[in-house]
């Protein structure tokens, strides 16, 4: 499945990405802005604090997620761990593309 959505605003990610070094560094803040649908089920209210923190890297925002896991099920961390690899492996399919 094909998520374009990640894609609409690539140029102002990319800006953000090249000061880090790599164009293949993916943006915390899309990392955040995917994730931020899952904030409609009950199982993952606890991630919106974890998502309103700025986070330099993306290491640090999984960093946050797992320190918390005991305000998880076990299935809503797979999901969230799930959906940010689903969000990396399409960023950077979409960079390589360019």
């Amino acid at each position: 499945m094909s998520y374009p959505h990640i894609y609409d605003n690539y140029q102002d990610y990319q800006s953000d990405s090249e000061v880090s070094g790599s164009s293949f560094d993916v943006p915390v803040e899309l990392v955040k802005k995917e994730l931020s649908w899952l904030l409609r089920d009950a199982d993952y209210r606890a991630l919106e604090s974890i998502i309103l923190d700025d986070y330099e890297e993306l290491e640090d925002l999984k960093a946050a997620i797992l320190v918390n896991t005991n305000k998880f099920t076990s299935q809503a961390l797979n999901k969230i761990l799930d959906e940010i690899d689903r969000v990396v492996d399409e960023y950077r399919r979409g960079v390589a593309l360019l």
